[in-house]
Parts: C-alpha cells; sequence; structure tokens
C-alpha cells in the first residue's frame, strides 16, 4: 500500500509502537506528525522519518488541539489520520 499525499499524526510516536508506526507509515510515503508529550523523543522520532516533531499533551485539550492545529498548519497537510499510541497513568485508583 502506497501512502504518498497522505498524512497522520500519531500520538505517543515518540517511542515504542508509536514511533514503529511513525516509521512504517513514512516509508509507505505518508507525511508523519509525531505528537508526543517528550520534545526529545519526539524531535528524534521526527528527524528519523523526516517528519514534523509536535509537543503536547493528550490528557490536556487545550494542548492536544493546539499541537494538532500546529502540525496541520506547519505542514501544510489535511490530516487523513490520527493514530493514539499515548497513555495516560495515574495514581488514583476508582
Amino acid at each position: 500500500m502506497k501512502l504518498s499525499g497522505v498524512a497522520a499524526i500519531v500520538t505517543g510516536g515518540g517511542s515504542g509502537l508509536g514511533r514503529a508506526t511513525s516509521e512504517a507509515l513514512a516509508a509507505k510515503g505518508a507525511k508523519v506528525a509525531v505528537f508526543d508529550l517528550n520534545p526529545a523523543a519526539a524531535e528524534e522520532a521526527a528527524k528519523a522519518v523526516r517528519g514534523l516533531a509536535v509537543v503536547g499533551d493528550v490528557a490536556d485539550d487545550a494542548s492536544a488541539g493546539a499541537a494538532i492545529t500546529k502540525a496541520a498548519a506547519v505542514a501544510a497537510i489535511n490530516v487523513a489520520y490520527l493514530i493514539d499510541f499515548s497513555f495516560i497513568v495515574s495514581s488514583q485508583h476508582y
């Protein structure tokens, strides 16, 4: 499958499954915005896929919205996919 002309934002894209997904999408030709809470991880992964690093917190609506808006504006892309590999860990028990 070729993905040229397709854009994706991968949350948690700085490491683990998110990074692997970013790399797989880029290898198929997609433009990838690597969205991660860790700035260094986002930058490193984005550089590896020739994509865009976007730093934000998916647990915060304003932060997530701003990051997605930045990804779309800076990369001049129409996002076709938003792939979520972010995990929210809480010490609070329910």
